[in-house]
């Protein structure tokens, strides 16, 4: 007996709704916490530049500081745009359900704006990815920084 025969298609949907729901609210935190740990995490960067003597480093450690900030720094505007599309989508797509209630026969009117907002969802999900990438790979830059900088100053 499989999920299908045990559940109508309104429990289906109402399951599909559901899911979906969680996947945009979950997608949002995820999107606004990277872009919190990106500027902490450039915020801990610029006060360690500010106080600490990383000209102790050898020239290629300095140079993976660097690029973490870079990489962190870049993490914030696909997190940024991503928002930014994720609000428009939103928009675009109340205004496709208000459209399908109030006005069914406009066909073209709702097929363009389908197709608008299948494209902001798909954009706003390589947003996403490119942040996560971007954020991941300057973490890794600056904690492999802080471990030779604490290598250097123990040993």
């Amino acid at each position: 007996m499989g999920v299908r025969d045990s559940a109508t298609e309104e429990q289906l949907h109402d399951r599909f709704v559901r899911w979906q729901e969680i996947t945009r609210t979950q997608m949002s935190y995820a999107i606004g916490l990277l872009l919190g740990f990106a500027g902490a995490t450039i915020g801990f960067g610029v006060n360690l530049l500010t106080t600490a003597d990383l000209n102790s480093l050898p020239l290629a450690e300095r140079f993976i500081f660097f690029l973490a900030m870079v990489l962190l720094t870049l993490s914030m505007a696909p997190g940024l745009v991503a928002v930014g599309s994720r609000l428009t989508d939103f928009r675009k797509t109340t205004k496709l359900t208000n459209l399908r209630w109030k006005s069914p026969e406009k066909t073209s009117d709702i097929a363009d704006l389908e197709c608008e907002t299948r494209c902001l969802g798909k954009w706003t999900w390589r947003l996403f990815y490119c942040q996560i990438n971007l954020f991941s790979a300057g973490i890794a830059f600056i904690g492999f920084a802080l471990i030779v900088y604490a290598y250097y100053k123990l040993f």
